[in-house]
């Protein structure tokens, strides 16, 4: 039954990387929800852009030399953009999780677009 299936079932996050396919497919077939577990597993599938993203974030805030001062500055804009960055993956994840956006839009679209501005400070700001 659906109520014998919800109580057997495993939590998305602990459920092993190569299961959340399987395990995603079996509880849909069983008639449940199966969001958690397709998020979970595109969250993951995103995790080494988001991490790149980050890295962008952080290296175009950390690039500017200390001798043209504004390090406070410059430091308290990099809280901020990794805070934002974090902030819009936890609410487009939320998002998704609750089915009014797709999964996978939910995991890719906060990578890509740090990667994007990451890139785009780094380079505006190394260029001159």
């Amino acid at each position: 039954t659906p109520e014998q299936a919800a109580a057997a079932s495993v939590p998305p996050q602990s459920t092993a990387f190569w299961n959340l396919t399987t395990v995603g497919q079996e509880t849909a077939d069983a008639g449940l929800d199966a969001t958690g577990y397709w998020l979970q597993y595109q969250n993951l599938l995103a995790r080494p852009l988001l991490l790149i993203a980050m890295v962008l974030v952080a290296a175009s805030f950390s690039m500017r030399f200390s001798r043209m001062g504004g390090v406070t500055q410059t430091l308290a804009y990099g809280v901020v953009a990794g805070f934002v960055l974090y902030i819009a993956t936890k609410v487009l994840s939320d998002l998704g999780s609750a089915a009014l956006i797709s999964p996978s839009v939910a995991a890719w679209s906060p990578a890509i677009v740090g990667v994007m501005l990451g890139a785009l400070m780094l380079l505006y700001q190394e260029d001159g």
